[in-house]
């Protein structure tokens, strides 16, 4: 097992799992921004659609202006109204839970999303099934947080 060091921040990430990219313990919001040019006609549309994001909540600014606020599927963000001809700043504020700062991080079957005060030890609970006798494995779990592509 590889052990945890704590280090300055990441000073970019890449889309995909920032858990995965050195924020593994993360819990808050992060603001993650992209710079992209647009030509507009006059019936342009410009829509914006994130696979669902590994978050519990979701924020879309265009040019610093909230264009919309993503609490559940579907997660369609029509921008036209607040993008300009030229350069454009996308901005995509994720909010996390405490879920991956306090666990639980070692259960069995890996990732839990759903979590009962059993998944903090080693007994097996309800949502088990009654197969698995053992819940424990020394590996960290985390679940994903961020935009998946």
């Amino acid at each position: 097992m590889v052990p945890f060091v704590i280090t300055n921040i990441p000073k970019s990430l890449e889309a995909g799992d920032l858990t995965k990219q050195g924020l593994c313990f993360f819990a808050g919001s992060i603001k993650l921004s992209q710079r992209l040019q647009i030509h507009k006609t006059d019936n342009s549309r410009f829509l914006i659609h994130l696979k669902k994001p590994c978050a519990i909540l979701s924020k879309v600014y265009i040019n610093d202006m909230l264009a919309k606020v993503l609490p559940w599927a579907p997660y369609d963000v029509d921008i036209s109204d607040f993008v300009k001809e030229g350069d454009n700043k996308i901005t995509v504020q994720l909010f996390a839970g405490n879920r991956n700062l306090l666990g639980p991080h070692h259960y069995i079957q890996g990732e839990s999303y759903s979590v009962s005060p059993l998944t903090f030890t080693d007994k097996p609970g309800w949502g088990d099934g009654g197969w698995i006798t053992d819940v424990w494995r020394d590996r960290y779990c985390f679940v994903e947080f961020g935009i998946k592509e």
